[in-house]
């Protein structure tokens, strides 16, 4: 959650590729991962998410997920601001 835009900037579809190997074999391709590839590693996440048969979340409560978050937000940046002052 340091990396800035961690699931906006695209990985390396190479990395990507190799990671996704790595962990349909079974094997830990995380254990010498370097800063740089983090993104690559999110690149995984979002494959594998797109890749689902059914969604995580389901269709009809999509809205209301996407409200939760949304309300989420606005306490995380409402403590945050107030940490500042």
């Amino acid at each position: 959650l340091l990396i800035k835009g961690i699931f906006r900037v695209p990985g390396a579809q190479v990395d990507i590729n190799q990671f996704k190997d790595a962990f349909e074999k079974g094997e830990d391709p995380l254990v010498n991962i370097t800063g740089r590839e983090m993104n690559s590693v999110a690149g995984v996440l979002k494959l594998y998410f797109r890749e689902l048969k059914e969604p995580l979340f389901a269709r009809d409560m999509f809205d209301s997920f996407i409200s939760c978050i949304s309300k989420l937000n606005s306490i995380i940046n409402l403590n945050y601001s107030t940490k500042l002052t």
